[in-house]
């Protein structure tokens, strides 16, 4: 039979996980990115930044999520 604490540690590292995942990033870039939802076509937002996740051609891939990378920020909504 499982332990009244272990339940509660398990209750309480669900409850972590779910605040964790609802939480959610939007961009927040210079002026001069002209389509900053263009930039989701290089990587996507997370807690520790913005991170590469792009389907076209590596070079091309590369160059945008630098170009986001340095003009944009991610920001916990």
């Amino acid at each position: 039979m499982l332990s009244s604490t272990f339940l509660k540690m398990i209750v309480i590292s669900l409850s972590a996980t779910a605040t964790a995942i609802a939480q959610t990033y939007r961009l927040s870039c210079d002026p001069e990115v002209q389509n900053p939802a263009g930039c989701f076509d290089y990587g996507y937002c997370a807690a520790g930044g913005f991170f590469m996740s792009c389907a076209g051609p590596p070079a091309d891939c590369q160059s945008g999520h630098s170009y986001c990378s340095e003009k944009c920020n991610c920001i916990r909504n």
